[in-house]
């Protein structure tokens, strides 16, 4: 069993650049999330779309596409 600890943290910027490397496509974030460190495996098999949909679910940030360029950006706070 993998301990959670021992997990290596990544800033979002560099597996962003990492998947846009392996699918071909430009992936950009907002600066006030490209630093924020993550951790985990993601299956490349399931395709671009599903690899960043797991990423924002799991980071709380949502995502947008037009034409070939993804994007990254915090989840909007709902103010009362």
């Amino acid at each position: 069993m993998l301990n959670p600890l021992e997990c290596k943290l990544t800033p979002l910027n560099v597996v962003l650049a990492k998947l846009s490397r392996y699918y071909g496509v430009d992936i950009h974030c907002t600066d006030n999330i490209s630093d924020i460190k993550i951790a985990g495996k993601i299956d490349l098999e399931c395709g671009i779309d599903e690899a960043l949909k797991r990423i924002s679910v799991t980071g709380r940030f949502s995502f947008s596409k037009q034409e070939n360029v993804y994007m990254l950006k915090p989840l909007e706070t709902i103010v009362q």
